[in-house]
């Protein structure tokens, strides 16, 4: 029956009730530090003239989104695809504490936007060689590129690259390690590419495809998306002041009493 609907037919509900149950203890601290972030979020009260706030506010709901959904794929045996979502949600824990821990940094953040609207703009109007974006360019004004690279000219403006915000965020263990590891999930890489293949019990010949719901990595994935989930309400902790630090310190305890 999978062969024919796949992930989406009602078998894979029997995977996944075997799954949990198989990882038990892992979900359940998932299932209650999730719970958690939502009283967190439900006792923000932001600030619309602080920075810090804001940005950071928004990050933690991209970050708190991203992880149920890690866990949700998980669950259903979807390991590359909750790899994906957690790379991205480690790049937005880089930003996300480089800012906390420093508000200069709120500003950095703002203008990198303008980097990336003057890379997309001169896509446009300079770039298109092949007349892609015709239509797109009726819609805009060359003044609006060339008052951004003038803007950019006196301000200094300079990217901040995924290494550096790591960096600022003290997380560079984090980027060398889970960080490049995960982008190999994120991009076609022939090496993660093998898993799709079913070969033949000499390891040498392909008799198949392989589509079949997986828990690979299963462990190690979860413990690094609920530390990257603990970095963020400690981050949101220090900018809203909420005086969480008791109980922060310990869902860390009950993250390490079932690492194994």
């Amino acid at each position: 029956m999978f062969d024919k609907v796949g992930f989406l037919g009602k078998q894979i509900n029997e995977f996944s009730l075997e799954n949990y149950r198989k990882h038990k203890a892992l979900f359940e601290v998932g299932y209650e530090l999730n719970k958690f972030t939502y009283t967190t979020k439900n006792a923000l009260s932001i600030d619309t003239n602080n920075g810090q706030q804001v940005i950071g506010s928004s990050l933690f709901s991209k970050i708190h989104n991203g992880f149920q959904a890690i866990l949700i794929l998980y669950r259903i045996g979807l390991d590359t695809e909750a790899k994906v979502i957690l790379r991205t949600i480690l790049e937005a824990t880089f930003v996300l504490k480089a800012i906390s821990d420093n508000e200069d940094e709120v500003s950095n953040f703002v203008n990198t936007d303008k980097r990336k609207q003057e890379k997309l703009l001169k896509s446009i109007f300079e770039k298109d060689k092949r007349n892609i974006y015709q239509d797109l360019r009726k819609s805009l004004s060359k003044d609006q590129l060339d008052s951004l690279k003038q803007e950019i000219k006196e301000e200094g403006i300079k990217d901040v690259e995924v290494y550096e915000w790591a960096s600022k965020a003290d997380m560079d263990v984090f980027y060398a390690y889970a960080y490049k590891t995960l982008n190999s999930e994120v991009h076609t890489d022939i090496r993660t590419l093998q898993k799709y293949l079913e070969l033949d019990e000499n390891k040498q010949d392909i008799i198949g495809i392989n589509s079949l719901p997986s828990d690979k990595d299963i462990d190690r994935s979860l413990f690094t998306a609920y530390s990257l989930l603990v970095i963020t309400l400690n981050c949101l902790n220090n900018v809203f002041d909420m005086g969480q630090e008791d109980v922060l310190k310990s869902l860390e305890e009950k993250i390490m009493s079932v690492r194994k």
